[in-house]
């Protein structure tokens, strides 16, 4: 009965797995088709700009049509506040990891892999989760730390044996199987260096967005508390500032172009629809944690959304090759086994550790006791 109070939140989890978990195979598809940079090709910042835009559709416009529907008031400030400012934080985390994730795909010397990219993104992020649920609670639970090591064996494993090639039709050659670059032979480094700075700031992306739900148990609705769609906004300013004015600005210093059709269209419309995908997924994760009915657990949240994603990575690149290797298979079980031990022991206490009592209290039950003490007397001697 425990778990299945949570069952809404975890619904919503899976939904931004969903999303998060196509975010890769999607963005990497705004990269340059020649890898080529400014002035013939493109920088990160286009398709960032793309996925900003997705954002300020979706967040700032749906999210501010969705409060009007819901009854929310248009204040963020007063009591209102925490839903703007966590909002805004949790968004800052999420376009810097989504900068890093748009640098890590065009930082490929030969074709991008997101099949190698997006593992590391979401095993580095549960593992940021798990380090930070046991800071925040003081211990953690052995069957939890076993689930964490589990999901990050089957990330590795899903990630070593994904096919990174795309498998030729019968009968028809195919470029990339046949003529493979020599630069994919060594590890590439930047592209996971990028990866691993997308995973840090998605995985403090859920424990900041908790702070931004209405207060309450279950959390006071609109107009003494606020729904999802208040803090989605002020993730929507986030990606407005920085991928937006942000991207812009950082286009013009590498040299980019201001075009975005002809042969820089792609750039716009996958960077556009990764961005619909992540801000889907945001949505939902922020639709996760205002759905508890008690204190948020992000610890129990954003294992289900990393591992559930990278399955989807996996199967999705399988799809793609035609194939899947047993070890790969292994590598998805043991990523859901995982899961499965994250949430079921996931600490849920107050997330921080007990206040040592009041000396001044102490002294003054002492006094009590000690006066309590003396004036008893013996029913039998009355003494």
């Amino acid at each position: 009965r425990t778990r299945m109070k949570h069952r809404v939140p975890i619904l919503f989890a899976i939904g931004t797995a969903v999303c998060w978990g196509l975010y890769g195979p999607t963005l990497q598809k705004a990269r340059h088709p020649e890898g080529l940079l400014p002035p013939d090709g493109w920088s990160a910042f286009k398709p960032y700009v793309g996925i900003g835009l997705a954002y300020l559709v979706l967040a700032i416009f749906g999210g501010l049509i969705m409060m009007r529907i819901k009854r929310d008031t248009y204040s963020f400030s007063g009591k209102q506040a925490p839903a703007l400012k966590w909002g805004f934080a949790a968004g800052i985390l999420g376009a810097l990891g989504a900068l890093c994730l748009t640098s890590a795909m065009t930082s490929f010397e030969g074709p991008p892999h997101a099949e190698l990219v997006m593992p590391i993104v979401f095993g580095g992020a549960v593992t940021v989760v798990g380090l930070h649920a046991a800071i925040s609670h003081g211990q953690i639970r052995s069957l939890m730390a076993v689930g964490m090591v589990l999901t990050g064996v089957g990330i590795v494993l899903v990630a070593a044996n994904t096919p990174h090639q795309r498998k030729a039709k019968s009968g028809t050659p195919d470029v990339e199987a046949t003529v493979e670059p020599d630069v994919e032979s060594s590890l590439p480094v930047k592209p996971i260096l990028f990866a691993l700075g997308t995973a840090l700031c998605w995985g403090f992306y859920g424990p900041t967005l908790q702070h931004s739900r209405a207060p309450g148990s279950p959390p006071a609705p609109p107009p003494e508390g606020w729904s999802p769609f208040k803090p989605y906004v002020g993730i929507g300013l986030a990606y407005l500032v920085l991928a937006i004015v942000g991207g812009l600005v950082m286009m013009k210093f590498q040299g980019d172009s201001f075009s975005f059709t002809g042969d820089h269209s792609n750039a716009l419309t996958w960077g556009f629809a990764a961005g619909c995908l992540g801000a889907l997924g945001a949505l939902s994760l922020t639709s996760a944690m205002s759905t508890f009915t008690g204190k948020p657990i992000p610890e129990l949240v954003m294992p289900i959304v990393f591992g559930g994603a990278v399955t989807i990575v996996g199967l999705y690149a399988a799809n793609n090759q035609g194939d899947m290797s047993i070890w790969m298979a292994a590598g998805i079980l043991l990523t859901g086994v995982g899961i499965v031990l994250v949430a079921g022991n996931t600490p849920h206490g107050p997330g921080h550790r007990p206040t040592p009592p009041d000396p001044a209290a102490v002294q003054s039950s002492i006094a009590d006791e000690m006066t309590t003490g003396g004036d008893q007397t013996n029913p039998e001697t009355g003494a």
